[in-house]
């Protein structure tokens, strides 16, 4: 009985001792396929033309609707055509110079200067 002890022992050592094999799975990265590749370019072009056109929020409505680069480029032009433009002008009267005239940090300067 006392052999068969040693022998339960001895298997058990010998488990414990053995050097583990590596993993290689974990230790190499996964080989990326071409169409991977080619779909991660396309959501980052995608991602780009969503930021050029002020609408970042819009990138993962594209993403998820599977929409070529070249179709999320057509719905943004369309979509920006669509906005109302905004004109902006300045007028005469929108002049500072009378403003400038009253106001006491002009008058307290031209004092400190001698040019009343």
């Amino acid at each position: 009985m006392h052999d068969t002890d040693d022998t339960v022992v001895a298997d058990e050592v010998a488990e414990t001792t053995e050097t583990p094999t590596p993993q290689t799975d974990m230790a190499v990265p996964p080989k990326t396929s071409a169409k991977q590749v080619d779909t991660r370019a396309e959501a980052h072009a995608i991602a780009e033309l969503c930021l050029l056109a002020g609408q970042p929020q819009r990138t993962a409505e594209f993403l998820a609707s599977g929409m070529s680069q070249a179709q999320v480029r057509t719905t943004l032009i369309e979509a920006r055509a669509q906005q109302p433009e905004i004109q902006s002008h300045i007028t005469t009267e929108a002049s500072t110079h009378s403003q400038e005239a009253n106001s006491l940090l002009m008058a307290a300067t031209q004092k400190l200067t001698h040019k009343e």
